[in-house]
């Protein structure tokens, strides 16, 4: 079972991710829309912490849904909530001319790490050329919402939160981070794993034979499940 989160940390890792905000009035609305059906169980905790952070969610939400695209029926899961005043302070804090920012008193922690990659993370083995019995993580950000200076900002912070040599690399007209690291990739890992929910499990990945960064994992970096690291 994954550890609890505060609802402030989940709602910022899930806008951090593909969380979305949307105006209406005085109000807005918030929704975030999955595809696949296996990862409800992570939606089912973002619905607790809209919950209790005192939000309207919408009747029956989180909930399947189905739809065709180009010609192809696709199944997803989505939630959402009704409108609100505090979702229209939020949209104020998330948004600028309608371009999602991440915001100036935004905190990363554990928890808000852990939200962010379920949403926006990967991770793949790759082998060594010469060793092909070791194998090290890549583990990656997609960060297509943001701007070149959030993205660095956000790069920045993950090295100072104690992931190593963290990278931005460009993808089109967006960019990505990547901890190909291994010292780096297992500090992430150590860190957001016990708040991963079940679904979301295959993406925490150690090095495989590399018994030097396997020892050294619980004396280098023990539990940071209580740390804080706020964007410059």
């Amino acid at each position: 079972m994954a550890t609890e989160a505060t609802p402030e940390e989940v709602f910022d890792g899930v806008m951090l991710s593909d969380g979305c905000l949307r105006p209406m009035n005085a109000s807005a609305f918030f929704s975030i829309d999955l595809s696949g059906i296996d990862h409800i169980d992570w939606l089912y905790v973002v619905r607790d912490a809209l919950v209790s952070l005192g939000l309207p969610v919408s009747l029956g939400h989180p909930r399947l849904n189905k739809g065709v695209s180009r010609g192809k029926v696709y199944y997803g899961c989505l939630l959402s909530s009704r409108s609100c005043e505090y979702l229209a302070e939020q949209y104020k804090r998330w948004y600028l001319d309608g371009v999602k920012r991440v915001p100036v008193d935004f905190e990363l922690t554990p928890a808000t790490i852990a939200n962010w990659f379920m949403g926006d993370g990967s991770s793949v083995w790759h082998q060594y050329k010469n060793r092909p019995e070791h194998k090290y993580i890549e583990a990656k950000f997609a960060t297509h919402d943001y701007t070149k200076e959030d993205v660095e900002l956000l790069r920045g912070t993950l090295e100072q939160f104690g992931v190593r040599n963290p990278r931005m690399y460009p993808d089109r007209n967006y960019y990505y981070i990547s901890v190909c690291n291994e010292e780096g990739a297992v500090c992430l890992m150590q860190t957001i794993e016990p708040f991963i929910v079940p679904s979301y499990r295959y993406r925490i990945k150690y090095p495989v034979h590399n018994y030097r960064y396997n020892v050294k994992k619980e004396k280098n970096y023990g539990n940071r499940t209580n740390t804080s690291m706020r964007v410059p």
